[in-house]
C-alpha cells in the first residue's frame, strides 16, 4: 500500500489521477525520473494516462474559515430553479430541431 498526499488550492479534472499513473509508472520503470521531472517541470507534454479510481481515497478536504454552506431549504430553492432552466433549454433545443432540419440533398 502507497499513501500519497497532494495538497493545492484546486485541482483539474482528473489531475490527481494522472499523477498517481505518473508516479505508478516512474515506480515500474516504465518512465525514466528525468522524464516524470520534465513533464512536472512543464519541460515537455506526455500523457502518463489515467490511473483507475478504485483504490484511490479522498481522505481529508480543508477550507479556509469563510466558507459558508447553504441551507437545505434554500439548497434546495436553487435546485429547483436551475431545474427549470434546464427544462427551458431543452424545449428550446427540441423546438430549434424542428425549425433547423433542412431536406437531405444527394
Amino acid at each position: 500500500m502507497l499513501k500519497i498526499d497532494f495538497e493545492g488550492k484546486s485541482f483539474l479534472w482528473n489531475q490527481v489521477r494522472r499523477m498517481v499513473a505518473a508516479a505508478e509508472k516512474a515506480g515500474r520503470g516504465e518512465i525514466s525520473i528525468g522524464e516524470l521531472e520534465n513533464a512536472i517541470n512543464g519541460k515537455s507534454k506526455i500523457n502518463f494516462g489515467i490511473s483507475p479510481p478504485e483504490n484511490l481515497l479522498l481522505v481529508n478536504l480543508y477550507y479556509k474559515k469563510t466558507l459558508k454552506f447553504r441551507g437545505v431549504e434554500e439548497t434546495g430553492k436553487f435546485a429547483s430553479e436551475m431545474a427549470k432552466k434546464l427544462e427551458v433549454k431543452i424545449a428550446m433545443s427540441k423546438d430549434m430541431v424542428h425549425v433547423c432540419k433542412l431536406p437531405l440533398t444527394k
